[in-house]
């Protein structure tokens, strides 16, 4: 991935920010109370719900679009076992998803911790990973 790739790429998703940010203040009572109460079940350490608001940071969907609040509930979720969190995490830092938080070494641990755990896709994107022994490190072949 090129320079200007992860440069138009962020030109982007700041934009994205931005249009969904407006659409996130238009909504009705009974889904921000909805939003209000996930939240605070996050807050208080509910993994599903720390998942599921990564979701809707990441879609933009009611919440608007953040991939920095994407990215902290996944990394909440994901150290607290959740697998589609570790999974989403390998995809976001690989680049597959957004190429806000291209990260070589953090996508191939995610997909690794997500494979470890028993998911077949992480196993799959493991295969352009590979770990380096002498530098602790995860880089793509």
């Amino acid at each position: 991935m090129g320079i200007f790739d992860r440069f138009a790429g962020f030109l982007g998703e700041s934009l994205r920010i931005k249009v969904n940010a407006n659409q996130a203040a238009k909504l009705d009572e009974q889904t921000k109370s909805y939003i209000e109460n996930l939240i605070q079940s996050a807050q208080n350490g509910n993994v599903n719900a720390m998942f599921q608001l990564g979701v809707y940071y990441f879609n933009g969907q009611y919440v608007g679009y953040n991939p920095q609040e994407a990215c902290y509930w996944w990394t909440e979720a994901a150290n607290r076992g959740s697998v589609g969190a570790q999974y989403n995490l390998g995809l976001l830092y690989d680049g597959e998803i957004s190429t806000y938080y291209y990260d070589e070494n953090l996508a191939g641990y995610w997909f690794n911790m997500a494979a470890a755990n028993g998911d077949q896709e992480a196993r799959n994107m493991l295969n352009h990973y590979r770990y380096n022994n002498f530098t602790k490190r995860w880089s793509k072949i």
